[in-house]
Parts: structure tokens; C-alpha cells; sequence
């Protein structure tokens, strides 16, 4: 809940809390108007507002990074931002943070991206296509099912879905994810694209989707012996940047 929806409550402590140091110090007979009066801040007043406020604040940590909305954000041309970020749009996921909330986060995807392995985590996922069409592959059990996302068309998946977004050159896609709380593992899965067998489902804590998911990636890619199926013998190798649907 917001600071602005726990401000009533607040109040009404606060006040309180100040009632009863008043009557504290006029039993000590030491009661003096200021000490109420908000535009003066005496000695002992101000260690009761610093007492008052440690009780009080919180904030809260999202995994690694403190994360405090101090005021409200400004509306964002889209197509404007979208066309000023254009190079930090980087192979394998090629995803850009837009709003990088508390609760959730919005990303920016712009095609090609270069990827064979399939997200899955326990939360669920918005996609909304803002330009050209995309295929979104979905493992069904052991059956894989392509979704072609149209331009102006939305989609969405289920939490616990392995999934895996194939975006042409010039397409432009958001998507929009709850923010994943400590101890939640993010799922980078492999299969072997001979034999159709599990390789490798990397799961990890994820504080940053943009860097850490890029990351793991390159690090299974780049490991041989991570890379090979132990069933077939066959590597899964690095993809190049998607070209067609």
C-alpha cells in the first residue's frame, strides 16, 4: 500500500503520539505552547520526530536495488523514446526497460532478437505487438507450438509456460511482467533441437531482467560442455538474429 494511502492513519498517530508528550511535559511542569507548535521545532521535539519517523518509514528492497517512486512520472512519448534508444536494442533479447516499477515492469522489444531457449517463471506475462508480427513458441508438454502475434494484437501467458519469443528485424513489441520477489527464480531452459531433450534449466535470482537474462545466455552458449546433450551428443548451438517468421 502507498505512503499516500497509510497518510490518514499516520496522522492520527502522529497527533497522538503528540498528545501524549504533551501531557508528559506538563506533568514534569515543563509544558510550554511551542512545544505543539508545529513551526517551532524545539530539541526535545525534534528527537520525538526522528523517533516518530524511524517507527514509521519503510522501504522497501527489491532484491539487490532500493526502489523509492518520490514523485509521478511524466507521460513518455513512446514512438519519441523508442526512436532515441534505438542502438541499446542488443541481440539476444534485444529488451529495453520503459518503467522499472516496484510491483511490475514494463520492457520494449525490438526485433531481430537471437534466442533458442524458453523462459518459464511462476508469474504470468502481457505481450502487446506494437509493429510486425512475431511468433511465440510454447512448450505443450512434449509438443511445441508456434502463436504468431499480429501487429495490434495482444497475448498473453500463463505463469509456468516455457516460452520462447522470436522477433523479426523492425518489429516492435511490449511486454509487461510482475516484479519477481527474493527467493522467485527466473528459468532460462535448453533443449536439444536433435533429439528434443532437456539440456540445461538455468534458474536463477534475476534483479535485473535486461542484464542478467542476456547473461545467462551467453554463458551456456559459450561452455561446451554445458552446451552438449548428454542423451545425443549434439551441441546447441549459439543462434544468429532472427531473419523471418
Amino acid at each position: 500500500m502507498s505512503a499516500i494511502a497509510h497518510a490518514p492513519a499516520i496522522w492520527s498517530k502522529w497527533r497522538s503520539f503528540m498528545e501524549r508528550r504533551r501531557i508528559l511535559l506538563c506533568g514534569y511542569g515543563v509544558f510550554n505552547p511551542k512545544y505543539i507548535d508545529f513551526g517551532v521545532v524545539d530539541r526535545p521535539f525534534l528527537w520525538c520526530a526522528v523517533a516518530f519517523a524511524k517507527e514509521r518509514l519503510t522501504l522497501r528492497a527489491v532484491g539487490n536495488t532500493l526502489r523509492v517512486m518520490t514523485t509521478v512520472q511524466s507521460p513518455i512519448n513512446l514512438k519519441n523514446w523508442i526512436e532515441e534508444n534505438r542502438e541499446k536494442f542488443k541481440p539476444p533479447v534485444s529488451n529495453r526497460y520503459l518503467y522499472d516499477g516496484r510491483d511490475f515492469f514494463v520492457m520494449v522489444i525490438k526485433g531481430p532478437n537471437a534466442r533458442n531457449d524458453f523462459h518459464l517463471v511462476d508469474s504470468e506475462e502481457y505481450f502487446y505487438q506494437l509493429k510486425g508480427d512475431i511468433k511465440v513458441r510454447v512448450r505443450e508438454g512434449e509438443r511445441i507450438v508456434d502463436h504468431v502475434v499480429h501487429e495490434g494484437e495482444t497475448f498473453f501467458i500463463p505463469p509456468n509456460v516455457p516460452h520462447s519469443p522470436q522477433r523479426p528485424p523492425d518489429t516492435v513489441g511490449v511486454v509487461v511482467e510482475r516484479r519477481r520477489p527474493p527467493g522467485e527464480k527466473e528459468h532460462v531452459i535448453f533443449y536439444c533441437e536433435n533429439c528434443g531433450a532437456l539440456v540445461e534449466d538455468i534458474h536463477f535470482d534475476c534483479a535485473d531482467i535486461v542484464e542478467h537474462f542476456s547473461q545467462a545466455m551467453l554463458d551456456f552458449w559459450n561452455d561446451n560442455a554445458r552446451r552438449t546433450c548428454k542423451k545425443c551428443g549434439k551441441k546447441v548451438e549459439k543462434p544468429e538474429p532472427v531473419k523471418s517468421l
